[in-house]
């Protein structure tokens, strides 16, 4: 388990102090040169950082987490970064950079796949420049937090682990535990972790929670489940090509009528891309909504086809059946569907085209259109679509389902789900269903 100073009194400490937590294995003045001993913080932070990304969820299917080289050098010193990194390549696994497409990924290695501790950092600089980022986060939290967030906030405090945990956490591989070990350790502290990004995904302990271990959370007590919506981000797609909008709807923007009342609960739309919330974001989400009549001109017949098996929650279904036809190689060890959903995400909805892989060959060969849809999107930043259909995403669950519940019932949201007490289930289902009756169309769900 981790080690560190236990935290009492109020979730938010009053008091900022850096910190790392880093592998028991790593010892930053064995691993560095002698002249970098003075720049050792700057090797506790970055492995902190990587332990970080993948504790919160950010890796690949193979778990190397994305880090971009300029905010390293800016951490660590531009001249200290290339000497240091070549001391721990031994310690770290990396993944190649790709111009354009991806940042270089890192995971730790082997030797370093242990128990972790906090480690408090004290070279002033990093310091000061985490002091920095600390502050513009709360400010950024205090922007986009509405009321429904600061109440989706309270409930986490009804979140509890059964004991039996920790028996499923030994089954882990070695690789994965100590990050979900964090993440209970959290839990079990009542350390609130609870954060919204810019296109307004919330973020917290769940979403980083081993899908193994989800069965062992408690929601005021109680055992939990899930309803969610089947393929949210292609039927969110497949809405911006949805044909029925209605007659008199509101012409703000010349968008099927669906769309114009879901997109008109965006705060970003209504904030506007001056907003101090992460202005590039807001910019690309901004313009690609202002953008999107022009965009439609290039769909076809394919896009409506596109549209219905994606609100039919048959997508990825589809997909796997064009791959076992086509001899597409998936990896053994990965369910089929989860491994396609995967792929769409990252190779179709991010990168569509911008290198050779068998699932984007596929897909535009069968939706033609729509691949030229996206491709236009994003030819100024990969992150466009995906970052327009998580804010729509969370506009839907968070902003239109959660306020319907969240005095009434404990929630947690988990970007296209709810999660709630098994109990609770047939009131979240419905509270889904009468929001998509509000808002004029109809999402699939699951439940588990």
């Amino acid at each position: 388990m981790i080690r560190s100073v236990k935290q009492t009194g109020s979730a938010r400490p009053q008091t900022f102090r850096p910190s790392a937590l880093v592998p028991i294995a790593f010892d930053a003045l064995e691993a560095l040169p002698p002249r970098l001993w003075i720049k050792a913080d700057g090797a506790r932070w970055f492995l902190g950082q990587i332990m970080r990304k993948t504790i919160h969820g950010h890796g690949d299917d193979k778990d190397f987490v994305p880090m971009s080289g300029r905010i390293i050098r800016e951490m660590v010193g531009r001249r200290t970064w290339p000497t240091m990194r070549r001391a721990l390549d031994g310690l770290l696994e990396t993944r190649p950079h790709i111009g354009g497409v991806r940042c270089r990924g890192y995971r730790l290695g082997e030797r370093l796949t242990g128990p972790l501790h906090r480690v408090h950092l004290l070279d002033p600089r990093i310091v000061k420049r985490l002091e920095a980022l600390r502050a513009q986060f709360l400010q950024i939290q205090e922007e986009v937090q509405l009321p429904i967030h600061r109440r989706l906030r309270e409930r986490q405090s009804e979140l509890t682990i059964d004991p039996g945990v920790y028996a499923a956490l030994a089954e882990l591989s070695d690789r994965a535990r100590p990050p979900q070990e964090a993440l209970i350790d959290s839990i079990q502290q009542r350390q609130i972790r609870f954060s919204v990004s810019a296109t307004g995904r919330v973020f917290h302990w769940v979403t980083g929670l081993a899908r193994s271990l989800r069965p062992f959370i408690l929601l005021a007590g109680e055992p939990i489940c899930g309803v969610d919506i089947v393929g949210a981000q292609p039927a969110l797609l497949g809405l911006l090509f949805h044909p029925n909008g209605l007659k008199g709807a509101p012409s703000l923007y010349p968008y099927p009528s669906p769309l114009i009342r879901l997109a008109s609960l965006v705060p970003l739309l209504w904030l506007g891309a001056s907003a101090s919330v992460s202005r590039p974001v807001a910019a690309r989400i901004v313009g690609f909504f202002d953008s999107l009549p022009g965009l439609l001109r290039c769909v076809g017949p394919d896009a409506s086809v596109f549209a219905d098996l994606a609100a039919s929650g048959c997508l990825y279904e589809m997909l796997l059946e064009l791959c076992v036809a086509a001899g597409v190689q998936m990896p053994a060890d990965v369910e089929c569907r989860s491994w396609i959903k995967r792929r769409f995400l990252i190779d179709i909805l991010v990168c569509a085209g911008e290198y050779p892989c068998d699932l984007a060959f596929l897909f535009r060969e069968r939706f033609p259109s729509v691949f030229r849809f996206l491709a236009l999107a994003n030819r100024d930043n990969r992150g466009t679509v995906i970052g327009s259909l998580q804010a729509l995403e969370s506009a839907l669950v968070v902003l239109s389902v959660a306020p319907r519940l969240v005095e009434r019932i404990p929630i947690v949201t988990l970007h296209d789900a709810l999660i709630c007490r098994r109990r609770d289930r047939p009131l979240v289902r419905d509270a889904f269903y009468e929001t998509f009756d509000d808002l004029g169309f109809h999402f699939q769900l699951k439940e588990e």
